[in-house]
């Protein structure tokens, strides 16, 4: 459910319809089970420890590749990410 004004209105279908395309749910953000200090694999920059979690972006330090800031969105939609330990 979403606000505006502070009254409860229901999203456009047109977004629905979208997220059903590309593969994305409306609860894919609620499914993240990562929090900061969690450990993560990343397909492409290796292990990393969560040091951040800000609106729609991560911040994680990797072991290899330093620190990096990437969009939430993106680690879901092509599920980049893979929790360690949580």
């Amino acid at each position: 459910m979403e606000y505006k004004n502070n009254v409860a209105v229901e999203p456009s279908r047109f977004i629905k319809e979208v997220n059903e395309i590309i593969g994305r749910t409306e609860n894919d953000r609620e499914n993240i089970h990562f929090k900061t200090d969690s450990i993560v694999r990343h397909k492409k920059f290796g292990l990393g420890i969560v040091k951040d979690i800000a609106a729609s972006m991560v911040t994680i330090d990797f072991d290899e590749k330093g620190e990096k800031q990437l969009s939430l969105d993106m680690c879901i939609k092509k599920n980049l990410l893979k929790v360690i330990n949580y």
